[in-house]
């Protein structure tokens, strides 16, 4: 499996469990694994950045839960600025391997 990943986080559970069962890219059980655990997904348009620990940025939703978020390529801590925190956010997390990340794409907004 690749260390280079493209998440499209607009499919549906259905249409995850869909391409699960015809597995049309013939992926082993560790794939499809990582595959089932993108239908655990948070989006939100309202998501707070309040803090960046060493390997986590902290991420408060808007239902009060905090997350401890990782990058896929990068962590977010290399594409949003510190001394900007709390910064407002739009974004979709997504279970990689266990670990809550964020799916790359980040929309900033004005607080």
């Amino acid at each position: 499996m690749s260390n280079e990943y493209q998440v499209n986080v607009h499919i549906s559970n259905g249409d995850a469990d869909e391409f699960i069962k015809e597995n049309p890219y013939n992926f082993n059980e560790e794939e499809i694994n990582v595959t089932k655990d993108f239908k655990k997904h948070v989006k939100s348009n309202f998501l707070m950045i309040v803090g960046f620990d060493k390997d986590y940025t902290k991420i408060l939703a808007e239902d009060g839960k905090l997350y401890m978020v990782k990058g896929l390529r990068r962590n977010i801590d290399k594409v949003a600025s510190r001394e900007l925190i709390p910064t407002l956010i739009s974004t979709t997390f997504i279970m990689f391997r266990g670990t809550i990340v964020y799916c790359g794409l980040l929309k900033s907004a004005d607080m």
